[in-house]
Parts: C-alpha cells; structure tokens; sequence
C-alpha cells in the first residue's frame, strides 16, 4: 500500500489511515527529518520481527530508536534524568538527533529482551510530528538502508516503493527524503559523547 501525502501539510485522514493499519501490527517504512526508516507501533512483535529479518539483524543485538511526541513521553520509557540532560533535549529536540539514555524496564518488557539503554528522537518532519500526536504512543523506527554498495539510502519513494512493497505493509511518501542520518549522543555517562556525527551540526 502506497500513501502519498504533503510533504509540509500531511492529510489528516491519511494518516489517520496509517495509525489504524500501525494499530493492527502493521509495519510501514516512512519519511523523517533524515533519510526514510522502517516503524512500527511498540510493542508489535511482529514488526519487529519483520524488521529484524529484513535488515538481517542479530535479533539480540538488534537495536531501534523509539519515535515520540515529546520530552515527556520520553521519560515514560527511560529512567529518571536530570536537570542538565533535560535542558539538553529541549535544545535539541524536535531535531536530526538520537539521544541515548538509560532505558527502564517499560522498555525491556515491551520489546521482549533486557535493554540497559535505548534510543529516543523527535524528528522534525510535518509527517512525523502529526503521526506521533496522532498515535500518542511511541513507535519504533531504523534507518532504511539501501541494497547498494554505493549509495547509503534511498531517497526517492516511488522507488523505495517498487522495491519494497512486497517487505512492509505500507510505504508513506512525503517527497525526496534525505541521505545524511541522525546525530547520536550518548547520554548515559558523566558527560555527553558523541557516537556518529550526522544531519546535526549544532551539537557543543
């Protein structure tokens, strides 16, 4: 299933259409402020089972970020933080940023496994955003890789479309996504540090 939808002012009754089928476990692969990513509703393990197979993934060492609506349903999910890592992810968040934390045991039951950690966003894209209001409840999400030597990620939906439409159950198409993927910054130790630089530049 194809949804294409405004890049800047996303239908609202697509994507109504789109949490429906994401509440029935349905996997989807769709566009964030950074390249285009597989999601689904946490907890669903049937998508994360469809994901893990589909990225060949090591399903003990599988890792997924969670999407939220907000700093606050982040903390839902992680332990306690304080003042400074909070001030940091109002600064940074919505924006091309994956912020590690200390995950809480929300995290570990949900997804079935022991999570010391877990990686939390709040893109800036007008699809994303509505989404997670929409769902009001995170949903997981990994990059979509490219099966090119050369190219990282694929860019163009329609063709992300022809290629996987046999993988997922629906491909959201909000115009050309990018090829740069998110900032990590691990915050579970005594001072920030930074494990991939990506889309996000402003990072001190």
């Amino acid at each position: 299933m194809y949804f294409e939808l405004h890049a800047q002012s996303p239908e609202i009754r697509k994507v109504k259409q789109i949490v429906d089928l994401l509440r029935q476990d349905k996997l989807m692969i769709y566009p964030t402020d950074t390249v285009y990513a597989y999601g689904c509703l946490l907890p669903s393990k049937q998508g994360i089972q469809q994901i893990i197979r589909l990225k060949e993934l090591n399903p003990k060492k599988a890792r997924f970020t969670l999407i939220c609506r907000d700093i606050q349903m982040i903390s839902s999910f992680t332990k306690q933080f304080d003042r400074h890592t909070f001030r940091l992810l109002n600064r940074y968040l919505p924006g091309p940023y994956t912020f590690i934390l200390a995950a809480n045991k929300e995290v570990s039951k949900c997804l079935g496994q022991k999570m010391a950690t877990v990686g939390v966003r709040i893109p800036e894209h007008p699809f994303t955003r509505l989404l997670s209001e929409q769902l009001d409840h995170p949903f997981l999400s990994t990059s979509l890789h490219a099966r090119d030597k050369i190219v990282d990620y694929l860019t163009d939906p329609e063709e992300i479309y022809k290629i996987h439409h046999n993988d997922v159950d629906m491909v959201i198409g909000c115009g050309p996504g990018g090829n740069v993927p998110s900032t990590i910054i691990d915050l579970t130790g005594d001072e920030p540090q930074l494990i991939r630089q990506g889309l996000g530049k402003d990072w001190e």
